[in-house]
């Protein structure tokens, strides 16, 4: 069963923060065109916040989830 642990989410586009909210997210990691991705759904509103969102790394240190976006 996953964990249903409040985390941080922050995610980032180079030094940018572009999102940053204390939840529990559900977050999907995955290769696509050669290029590492991420889904994320917020779960306790049960929606998608992003979608096959490009990521240059994914860091997890307890309470924080970090993404770094790939920049434009």
């Amino acid at each position: 069963m996953p964990s249903r642990e409040f985390v941080i989410l922050i995610i980032f586009q180079g030094d940018k923060i572009i999102y940053e909210k204390e939840g529990i997210f559900n977050i999907c990691s995955y290769m696509k065109g050669g290029g590492l991705m991420v889904t994320i759904r917020d779960a306790i509103e049960d929606k998608i916040i992003f979608e096959d969102l490009p990521c240059a790394a994914v860091s997890a240190n307890e309470p924080y989830v970090q993404i770094l976006t790939e920049e434009d």
